[in-house]
């Protein structure tokens, strides 16, 4: 008797599960179990703790984020990507002074202005295909500092910041602020004294937060949005802890480091013309209703 032709599902990755004969009905009862597994993993990404929906983007399936403070589950993979599931939880942490610096460059390269209200979530998001064809949206981190130094000379720089992390806070960005510290400089030659203000916990602020995802398995690829090879040591450390874990550096335009590149396992490079293409809408309507307006020249 001639032996009856097996049949394996097929997955995004190795699957060690036994063949399947057709006849039996097996791969219809896995094909369900699967379906059904999709659709729990589906409904626990959606799931919030009270109406934490952003308002901008309501109702977009990738608009969920975790509760600041809170470690996300790893999603479990479902075998069986014919079923149209995303999967791979991508999140991302956002340098923000590395960023900024990039859409300066990008608006004098254009010779325009007005980039630099950009939208993260739809910049980033346009990136995921790149990364994984079943990947979505995780949490996006944003570290910046405040330039209060400059209060005296540059009034309105503070409160432009202030207004544009307003603005990406109610569209679901995660914010962690630093400092700047002043730090006072004497030339050998003349015995000038120079007073310089350097920005203080951004870099250990995302190493330390991309060790954390590591250890709590908050996602499935993690991705620095920056050019800052002082980042290589988290990322070593972070790789020791979750080998699992996919790291990956976009690096803004003009913001590369073929060091960086080198360490993690996928990189990207935002090119300029992307940023036009990205911005947020005028005004941003956060969650109490109050209309955030974007600041001149932005």
């Amino acid at each position: 008797m001639a032996a009856r032709p097996c049949v394996r599902l097929v997955c995004d990755a190795t699957c060690d599960g036994p063949a399947f004969d057709p006849e039996t009905g097996g791969v219809a009862r896995l094909a369900l179990a699967a379906h059904q597994e999709a659709a729990r993993a589906h409904e626990d990404r959606n799931r919030f703790d009270g109406d934490r929906r952003c308002s901008l983007y309501s109702g977009h399936p990738h608009c969920s984020y975790p509760i600041p403070g809170r470690a996300a589950p790893r999603r479990p993979r479902v075998c069986g990507s014919f079923l149209g599931v995303a999967t791979v939880r991508v999140s991302f942490l956002v340098d923000g002074f590395n960023l900024y610096h990039s859409l300066r460059q990008a608006e004098m390269k254009r010779g325009g202005g007005g980039y630099r209200w950009l939208d993260l979530r739809s910049l980033l998001a346009s990136y995921l295909e790149h990364v994984d064809r079943e990947a979505f949206l995780g949490e996006i981190v944003y570290f910046s500092a405040l330039a209060t130094h400059r209060q005296q000379t540059s009034p309105g720089t503070v409160q432009r910041h202030r207004t544009y992390v307003a603005a990406l806070q109610a569209t679901g960005v995660r914010i962690a602020l630093g400092h700047f510290k002043r730090s006072r400089q004497v030339r050998p030659t003349c015995g000038a004294r120079n007073d310089r203000h350097e920005e203080k916990e951004t870099d250990v602020a995302i190493g330390a937060t991309l060790v954390e995802w590591a250890a709590t398995g908050s996602c499935d690829a993690a991705f620095l949005v920056s050019g800052d090879s002082d980042l290589m040591p988290a990322v070593r450390i972070a790789r020791r802890i979750a080998p699992e874990l996919r790291i990956g550096a976009l690096f803004p335009f003009a913001r590369t480091s073929d060091d960086l590149r080198n360490t993690v396992d996928q990189a990207f490079k935002i090119k300029a013309r992307r940023y036009p293409r990205n911005q947020l809408p005028d005004p941003v309507i956060a969650s109490s209703r109050v209309a955030i307006h974007r600041p001149p020249a932005w």
